[in-house]
């Protein structure tokens, strides 16, 4: 997983979507673009970088290209509720034991999927087809 020593430590901004500044989505955008080669919507300019209506949506009108998987692989989109929102994703790392992600307040790191915190937060992921 060296890949991504290449997001760990980018700052934070709300609706980054370049590599000096990136929000959670912006995150998720740059990997699939960066790593798998596949453009994903910006969603840019939501109050939150990523409006919960606005993401469930594009998930739900793009069904051809995403399934929800009950056992997370490496580049699957984790969907998180951050303080009872539906506010936040990250991506799952190789082991599924763990999740690069962007979250206000702190540079883009790897947190444990496993702590109890993030099991409560995790609400589904998922998988480009």
């Amino acid at each position: 997983m060296s890949w991504t020593n290449d997001y760990i430590g980018i700052p934070y901004e709300i609706n980054g979507r370049e590599m000096d500044a990136l929000d959670c989505w912006g995150l998720v955008r740059q990997v699939y673009k960066r790593e798998l080669g596949f453009e994903l919507p910006s969603y840019a300019g939501y109050e939150h970088s990523l409006d919960s209506k606005a993401f469930t949506a594009a998930f739900e009108q793009e069904k051809e290209m995403w399934k929800t998987v009950a056992v997370p692989e490496e580049y699957d989109v984790a969907w998180c509720r951050i303080v009872g929102v539906e506010c936040h994703c990250g991506v799952i790392l190789a082991n599924g034991r763990t999740m690069l992600h962007a979250m206000e307040g702190q540079d883009i790191c790897i947190v444990s999927t496993l702590t109890p915190a993030w099991q409560r937060r995790i609400l589904r992921c998922y998988r480009l087809q």
